[in-house]
């Protein structure tokens, strides 16, 4: 995938740490981000972080333990920003 602006980053654990740090990047590359995390506080912080990118975020409380969440989560990045094009 040559262009990432307007494609869709779902990424697990991005509330804080390297999941940060690359919806920071995936952001400035023009991509809208979905952030799950299994703290949701987090999640909604680093949305709010990358707002000045003017790109689509949504952040959704997410246990990778657990297959409905993963599911959840899945649906929520089809339905709300039409699919997944990088995870």
């Amino acid at each position: 995938m040559k262009e990432l602006k307007d494609k869709v980053a779902v990424i697990t654990g991005g509330g804080s740490g390297i999941g940060r740090g690359m919806a920071h990047a995936f952001a400035d590359a023009g991509m809208h981000i979905v952030i799950g995390d299994i703290e949701v506080e987090g999640a909604e912080a680093v949305c709010d972080e990358l707002g000045k990118y003017g790109v689509k975020t949504r952040a959704v409380q997410t246990n990778v333990a657990d297959a409905a969440s993963v599911n959840e989560l899945a649906d929520i990045a089809f339905d709300e920003m039409g699919g997944a094009h990088l995870l």
